[in-house]
């Protein structure tokens, strides 16, 4: 007689996410059904609602975890004893791109489901908590950057929650091109101007010394360009 097996909460979610990543990776999305993830993980249906109302809200799940993983990865590498602020926040940049370049066909496959129009409410609902969390890291960025006298404005929080705006404006306007099969010369180029646009904005917006951060984010873009 088979005895059954008990996990401790965070445990059994943690399993039923990873199957569903890997379940999402071969399948896509929308084609993987709950019945899928239950096979996968060999529970039944009501465990599977204990800790999952819907498909979609194991999506949101999967990308918050996503997110404070990168968060705590940004936190971490900006919290160094003397560093100024505009490396912090080109490591800001750098730390969250690169992690998303080194899941690449993860997130390409989550971002396809999150930019779908039937994901629309789910999309803002992820968007709006990503600017809650990191409009506060930029903030601090900001006003060390005033007191250090390479930036220049009197509204660090203002312009760190404007920038998330523009990032999330960008996304929703790149993403057409970022998640089609093909991705052509014409594509690549509309992808980066409307990249170094964002860069020149904030620059100006904060006063940051010309084609500091537009460096970065170039960089960033031809690595996640190169690794498709």
């Amino acid at each position: 007689m088979n005895k059954r097996v008990f996990k401790k909460h965070e445990e059994r979610k943690d399993e039923i996410m990873e199957a569903a990543k890997e379940l999402f990776a071969n399948k896509g999305y929308e084609k993987t059904s709950v019945n899928d993830v239950l096979k996968r993980v060999g529970i039944a249906k009501g465990t599977f609602y204990h800790y999952f109302r819907s498909k979609e809200e194991l999506l949101e799940s999967m990308v918050g975890k996503m997110t404070d993983l990168i968060t705590g990865h940004v936190r971490k590498s900006i919290d160094q004893p003397g560093m100024n602020a505009l490396d912090k926040l080109s490591r800001l940049f750098t730390v969250s791109g690169g992690a998303k370049v080194a899941n690449k066909k993860y997130l390409n496959i989550i971002g396809k489901a999150i930019y779908s129009e039937s994901n629309l409410l789910l999309r803002q609902k992820l968007v709006t908590r990503s600017i809650r969390i990191f409009t506060p890291i930029l903030t601090d960025i900001i006003r060390q950057g005033v007191e250090e006298r390479v930036f220049d404005t009197e509204y660090p929080e203002e312009a760190a929650e404007l920038i998330m705006l523009m990032a999330r404006d960008i996304n929703e306007s790149v993403a057409p091109y970022i998640f089609a099969k093909e991705l052509g010369k014409k594509e690549e180029e509309i992808i980066e101007r409307k990249y170094r646009l964002w860069s020149d904005a904030i620059e100006r917006m904060i006063g940051a010394p010309k084609g500091s951060i537009e460096s970065t984010m170039m960089k960033l873009w031809e690595e996640y360009r190169d690794a498709r």
